[in-house]
């Protein structure tokens, strides 16, 4: 453990259970995997957030976080982003040849309130393709779930929270 909290992914075998590889990853501050996607190839795809990710530029406050590893568990690459206040990626989806993410944040720059919804594609390498702020209101929005079809339309699910009201929402991205 290299601070308060670490995240971490572990492969297990599929047969008796037991550990095949581990992959910790954080710092000194709170780091947390929120979500987890793999592809039929084995590869996997962890989303989350990082207080001071060791080895990566830190945005400050929280950054979200998308990190895919092959089948062997070694590192093919790391998306972290972030700006001083809490981005977290809260969901990941496979997508095409990459994946789609959703979580809360500031990705522009122009917070509406304390965070906004987003979601984000990024391509096979972790380059991000395209971004949206699904709803920015005056309140704290989440998008708590992602999911992509063969066609390319991307639907994410996630509320607001406002002073004793939390509101659902759901949304239909086409490409």
């Amino acid at each position: 453990n290299a601070g308060s909290w670490d995240g971490f992914l572990r492969k297990l075998s599929a047969t008796d259970g037991s550990e095949i590889w581990t992959r910790q990853f954080g710092g000194a501050g709170v780091d947390a995997a929120w979500s987890l996607a793999v592809d039929p190839s084995g590869n996997a795809y962890v989303g989350g957030w990082v207080s001071d990710q060791q080895g990566c530029q830190h945005f400050g406050g929280q950054d979200g976080f998308v990190a895919a590893y092959d089948s062997d568990g070694k590192l093919r690459w790391t998306h972290q982003f972030g700006r001083s206040f809490g981005d977290q990626v809260l969901s990941i989806a496979l997508a095409g040849q990459g994946v789609v993410v959703g979580g809360t944040g500031d990705l522009d720059g122009m917070l509406s309130g304390n965070t906004d919804a987003f979601v984000r594609e990024l391509d096979g390498s972790g380059t991000p393709v395209w971004s949206l702020e699904v709803l920015a209101t005056s309140a704290d929005e989440y998008t708590n779930g992602v999911w992509a079809d063969p066609k390319g339309n991307v639907y994410a699910v996630g509320h607001d929270q406002t002073i004793g009201n939390n509101e659902a929402f759901i949304a239909k991205l086409a490409p």
